[in-house]
């Protein structure tokens, strides 16, 4: 018996995927592109300011010179992206993943980065302070606030 009225079940939710796609210098200024699919892509120098990228996919992203002020990156995949001279003042990056990713941002200012996995391998502006920051050793155990190893 059907009622009045009922709304039938939302079907999945659709999952945008932007892979392989060259984005540079787009103007995404505010986009929503959580849970997105956006592996090897090419996002230099696009304006990225407000946009949201939460649970996002961005491996291997080139980020480069990418304006992301206030962005969100929430538990986002960054794992081996290039952010070299991106300005991310105070993007969200908590709980994303950052191992192998080259995090010379030209502006790291007031970024949120609780949370975050980087290791060894993760590429850091000159002096800066990793903070809060969880950092994966080699044998895969986290250990926050801990520096990495030192090579042998």
């Amino acid at each position: 018996m059907n009622v009045l009225c009922r709304r039938p079940p939302a079907p999945e939710a659709l999952r945008l995927y932007l892979s392989r796609v060259d984005l540079r210098s787009a103007n995404l200024n505010g986009a929503c592109l959580t849970d997105a699919a956006i592996r090897h892509s090419n996002l230099a120098r696009a304006w990225l300011a407000d946009a949201r990228f939460d649970r996002a996919e961005l491996q291997r992203t080139d980020l480069r010179q990418a304006r992301a002020v206030r962005a969100s990156f929430v538990n986002a995949n960054l794992r081996e992206a290039h952010l070299g001279g991106a300005n991310l003042r105070g993007a969200d990056l908590r709980g994303a993943e950052l191992r192998g990713a080259d995090m010379q941002a030209r502006d790291l200012h007031e970024a949120m980065l609780t949370g975050a996995l980087a290791d060894v391998n993760t590429v850091w502006p000159p002096k800066f302070k990793l903070g809060v920051i969880v950092i994966v050793i080699a044998d895969g155990s986290a250990r926050p606030d801990e520096p990495p190893a030192p090579a042998i």
